[in-house]
């Protein structure tokens, strides 16, 4: 199969193709949505393998695509009586091992029906890849099975530096009780997404300052907090009461639009509810005159044209520093946590 798959949020199956052909259109210029939504195949028209592709596309590079590998084979009409056996005669044509077998399914009501079906395929086929010697923990690569129906199951491979670590592009995190708020999940996987353990480790530690703009009921502010960052939270709403105690937190009854800090900060966060052009025109005024470091930000997508207003909001962006050795660092990422949100992320460098 010359197909590329790509996993993603419901409902953004477009935007996920609509990037992928921007953005590489020697590649692809169609693609096959999936039929109950979160996934489509790209069937890839230069020369280039699937392998290549994703390698030409670095998966952090993506904004809609959750997870991504090359399909190898799509089986149809499976039976109820004996679903392995197929399974296994296409793995038996594998010439190198995986590390991992990733059973997934798509994001979506019809596909958390199937996860039980996932589940109980598992152990007959980890025991296949064994004794046939293809499963090994040095191995680069993943096998994936993607079951979209009872009877239907995509197979594929995808390289761990061109995908994400996580199972159906989904991190398993776990909201803290004392959390003010589900954004602080968001929040978090933001951080582990987009930056390293080595950066996170430089950026994120005890001592540094942070703002938080549209900070109201604290979640964000909360997760800073849980760094040792200090915070300065700005919003005209009230902060939940022991956050609000807390003496890393400033809480300024502010409107974020208008606030700017008296001396540079490390961190710019902001989750406010506005126009993603709006919110992009701010950030770049925080860069532009040197009130921050780093950047992490909400783009609430609006429903039509979103890939569209996603490249407007990198385009102000880049035109907010243009000064000689100062380089604008922009990435987009839809995350689990964010449902029709796109977070962002830049630094300066």
């Amino acid at each position: 199969m010359n197909q590329w798959i790509l996993q993603c949020r419901p409902g953004f199956e477009n935007e996920c193709l609509a990037e992928i052909i921007t953005k590489s259109p020697q590649l692809a210029q169609q693609g096959t949505l999936g039929h109950e939504g979160g996934w489509l195949a790209v069937p890839l028209t230069s020369p280039l393998s699937p392998w290549q592709a994703a390698e030409s596309i670095p998966y952090r590079q993506l904004a809609f695509t959750r997870q991504s590998f090359a399909a190898i084979a799509w089986l149809q009409e499976l039976t109820a009586g004996d679903r392995l056996s197929p399974l296994q005669g296409v793995l038996a044509q594998l010439t190198m091992p995986v590390q991992d077998i990733w059973l997934e399914t798509p994001d979506t009501n019809p596909g958390k029906g199937l996860q039980a079906l996932a589940r109980a395929l598992e152990p007959g086929l980890r025991q296949f890849m064994q004794e046939k010697n293809l499963l090994s923990a040095d191995s680069p690569y993943r096998l994936h099975l993607l079951v979209l129906t009872s009877t239907s199951i995509l197979l594929g491979v995808s390289h761990r530096d061109h995908s994400s670590p996580n199972p159906m592009g989904i991190p398993r995190l776990r909201l803290a009780k004392e959390a003010p708020s589900r954004a602080a999940l968001k929040l978090e996987e933001a951080v582990h997404h987009f930056l390293s353990p080595e950066e996170r480790k430089k950026a994120l530690r005890p001592g540094l300052h942070a703002v938080d703009l549209g900070a109201a009921p604290g979640g964000w502010s909360w997760y800073l907090c849980q760094q040792g960052v200090k915070v300065i939270a700005v919003d005209n709403g009230p902060l939940q009461p022991a956050l609000a105690a807390s003496p890393l937190i400033t809480h300024l009854r502010e409107d974020g639009f208008a606030y700017t800090p008296r001396r540079p900060v490390d961190w710019l966060c902001c989750d406010m509810v506005e126009q993603p052009r709006k919110v992009a025109a701010l950030v770049g005024r925080w860069f532009a005159a040197g009130h921050c470091r780093h950047a992490i930000f909400n783009l609430k997508m609006p429903m039509k044209k979103r890939w569209q207003e996603l490249q407007l909001c990198e385009t102000l962006l880049q035109k907010s520093v243009q000064k000689p050795g100062k380089t604008l660092h922009i990435s987009f990422k839809q995350l689990y946590h964010d449902r029709e949100e796109v977070t962002g992320y830049v630094h300066i460098g």
